[in-house]
Formats: C-alpha cells, sequence, structure tokens
C-alpha cells in the first residue's frame, strides 16, 4: 500500500506541475497576444479556479467538456497530437518514470480543455480565436523546453512569468491577488 501512495503523489505532483505551467502560459498568451488586463486576467483565474473545483469534485466530467469542444467544432485532439510528447515530458523536469507519462498528456489535456471552454463562454472567444490561443500554447511550450544557445537556461519558464505579471500588473498569479 505504501508504494501505491509514493506512485499517486508522483502521479499528481506531475498533473500538478504541467498543469500549473500551461496555466500559466495561458494567463501569459492572453495579457501578452491577446491584450487582457487586470480584470479580465481576473477573470478568467476565478473561472479557471471553479472549473478545476467543479472538476476534481467530479461536477464536471472530462468527457462533458471533450463533447463541448467537438459541438463547438474546436479540435483539441488534432492539438494534442502537435505537441511531441517530449516536449510534454519536458515541462515537469526531470522526475519522469514511465508511469507518469499517461498523466502528463492528461494533465495538460484538461487544462487545454478548461482552457477553450473559459474562452468559448466567458469571453467569447471565436474558432480562430482559439485556434490562435492553441497555436500560442504550442509556441510557449516550446519555448519552456527549449535551451538558449550557450545556456543551460530556456527562453521561458514559471518563473519568468510569475515575474512579469508581479512587475507589470501588481498581480501573483499563484494567489491571484494584487502584490
Amino acid at each position: 500500500m505504501k508504494g501505491k501512495a509514493i506512485k499517486t503523489r508522483i502521479e499528481d505532483k506531475a498533473i500538478m506541475t504541467i498543469t500549473h505551467s500551461v496555466g500559466l502560459m495561458s494567463y501569459n498568451i492572453l495579457y501578452d497576444k491577446f491584450g487582457f488586463g487586470e480584470k479580465r486576467i481576473r477573470k478568467y483565474y476565478s473561472a479557471m479556479i471553479a472549473l478545476k473545483e467543479g472538476w476534481s469534485n467530479d461536477q464536471v466530467p472530462t468527457k462533458e467538456m471533450l463533447v463541448y469542444c467537438e459541438k463547438k467544432k474546436v479540435d483539441v485532439y488534432g492539438f494534442m497530437k502537435k505537441i511531441p510528447q517530449s516536449k510534454k515530458i519536458a515541462l515537469i523536469g526531470k522526475n519522469v518514470t514511465p508511469g507518469v507519462i499517461k498523466f502528463i498528456e492528461a494533465g495538460f489535456m484538461i487544462n487545454i480543455l478548461m482552457s477553450v471552454i473559459i474562452l468559448k463562454e466567458e469571453f467569447k472567444f471565436t474558432n480562430p480565436m482559439i485556434k490562435r490561443y492553441l497555436d500560442y500554447i504550442e509556441y510557449f511550450t516550446d519555448s519552456y523546453t527549449r535551451k538558449m544557445p550557450r545556456s543551460n537556461e530556456c527562453y521561458l519558464n514559471d518563473k519568468m512569468i510569475l515575474a512579469i505579471f508581479r512587475e507589470e500588473m501588481h498581480l501573483d498569479l499563484e494567489t491571484g491577488l494584487k502584490v
């Protein structure tokens, strides 16, 4: 039983790491590429927290989110296939085990499904806007996993995004509060 608890913690950590990074990418994209200000970022933040809570309490099943995207003609599966597995794995760092790999895909997918639903419902994004958003997620994922020349640092990471929001908007994305 003890081994199972450790495995569950590793899986949970992998899911949390990838959803955290993809979430921060989303905030940065909405701010930088779609011109969201503080009010809209906070609205997105609140909607995401509420949807994550509903999902974790089984009030919003994954299947319902997939059906929603299919009805709205948003090809989430096609998007997921475009991002190489190696890049998704690189998002969670060095603690990758074979048992965790399937959870990486699930964590990434859940975050994208939630983002699409929020952007469509709360912000009335059209399908071309959603496609643009997904293209940026793909680009930012690459920036998170590609090292700069002659450096061990990647072009983008969680700390950089958090710093941007603290400095430019005086907003802590981890708590949703002003700083």
